[in-house]
Order: C-alpha cells, then structure tokens, then sequence
C-alpha cells in the first residue's frame, strides 16, 4: 500500500513539466527517424533568448499554435519562432511575437485547456515553410498520428541532438489513457488524448506544444507525459477539434 501511494505522488510530481525556459535532459522525441523540415514545414521552434523552450505549429502565416503551458508566465516580446530549420543551431526563418492568446482556466493542475495562439510580428514564409489545416473532425482510437520535435533520442541523454525526429503512433481508447493516468489525471479532460507506442515511440518534456499530425491536418498539441516512452504513461495531447472555437476566436481577437 505505501509502495503504491508513493508510486501516484512520484507520478503527479512527474506529470507536472519543469519551467517551460527550462530544456530538460529528457526533453525530446523518443524513437522514429531523422527527417528534414521540409518533410514538417509546420514546425517551428520556440525561443526565449538563446534557450529553446518548445515546439509549436505554423496555422497561418503570422499564427503559432503551441501548448499553454510552453508560455505561460512569459511575455510575448520575450520569444520569438523559428521556421524552416532543419536543427537548432540552423539561423532558420525568425519572427518574434507581438501578442500571446491562452484560456484563462489553465493550470498545470488544470490541463484541459493547455493550448495558446500567438500572433507574430512578422508573416513565416520561405522555403520549407508552410502552414497546416486544422483538424475539422473527430478522432478515433487507432487513428495515426505522425509527431515531430527537435532533440535528445532518450529519457536519459546528456543534450539534445537539435535535429529533427518522428514518429508514427497510435491514438489509443480514451478508457485505456484514462486508465494510464488515473492516479495523475482524474478525470481525464474531454479534450485530450494518448497516442504512443508504449515503451518504444513517445514524446517527451521539450517535445510540448510540437505537432500531432494526420490526414495531413493538425490533430493534436503535445501536452505532457509522465518521463519518455514509459510503458505506464503515453503521451498525452490536446486534440485542435476540441478547441476549435478557442482558437478561432483567438485568432480573431488577436488579429483585430
């Protein structure tokens, strides 16, 4: 019983990420392939000064889509993106960020709404740079994802690698993720799902607010996980169709 306790106050520590300034000696994507940005022209990079802090997808040219929790407590002016890079160490496309959208129920506690749109100073364009669509309808257990981030291969590396890897996973049942994290997430928001291949192909910390593609739309933001590719803890997301009407009135606001 002590053990098991114990256990579920580990875990809940695990799931709530270090700082979002923070990149983290697990922080990357865990198995899959090396690819170049132009097979993910969406994908942008997250930086406050010289530190790299999150993933976050290309929506329309001057609209980020990233995780809340990758700038929450941070101001806008103090980051900027960067597109069409194939590393991090690569100069890449850079726009800074003028304003900075997040639901005001968030929490690190409160991760239904662990999504946010900024508004850039500067449209992204050029080569290996492209928006994605929005997933506009429901998704369904099995359904693949292809995910992609910047970084370190295990839950253990010393440093993040700085290229880019993917990988293809399985959405899995809602009742086997709410299963997973039932000492951690109870009730599992209506808003998220895991995908994962347990054990094998995962996201981790500095993966967050990265893409979660299929179809060629933008299904789902990286949220957290509990370490990288734990057999017990898949990777959880925000799915975009849940918070669809968030977005688009963010965007709207943002823009006006």
């Amino acid at each position: 019983m002590f053990v098991k306790s114990l256990g579920s106050v580990l875990a809940a520590l695990l799931l709530v990420f270090l700082p979002s300034s923070t990149v983290s000696a697990q922080a990357r994507i865990v198995g899959g392939d090396t690819i170049p940005i132009a097979s993910a022209p969406y994908l942008l990079q997250i930086w406050k000064g010289d530190k790299f802090i999150c993933g976050a997808s290309l929506i329309k040219d001057n609209i980020a889509l990233t995780s809340a929790g990758c700038v929450s407590g941070v101001k806008a002016t103090d980051i900027e993106v960067v597109g069409g890079a194939d590393t991090l160490s690569d100069a890449g496309v850079r726009s800074k960020v003028l304003k900075i959208s997040r639901h005001s129920s968030y929490t690190e506690k409160t991760p239904k709404m662990d999504v946010a749109v900024m508004l850039l100073e500067t449209p992204l364009e050029g080569d290996d740079i492209a928006t994605i669509p929005l997933n506009d309808v429901p998704l369904k257990a099995g359904q693949i994802m292809q995910v992609s981030g910047y970084g370190q291969k295990s839950e253990f590396a010393s440093k993040p690698t700085g290229e880019i890897r993917t990988i293809f996973v399985p959405i899995l049942t809602r009742a086997n993720c709410a299963n997973y994290y039932k000492s951690v997430l109870n009730p599992l928001p209506g808003t998220m799902f895991c995908a994962s291949k347990p054990g094998l192909q995962d996201h981790c910390v500095g993966d967050r607010g990265g893409p979660a593609v299929s179809n060629g739309k933008l299904c789902g933001i990286v949220s957290r996980a509990v370490g990288c590719a734990r057999v017990g803890f898949p990777g959880l997301y925000v799915g975009t169709f849940a918070v669809t009407s968030f977005i688009n009135e963010a965007i709207a606001n943002l823009e006006a």
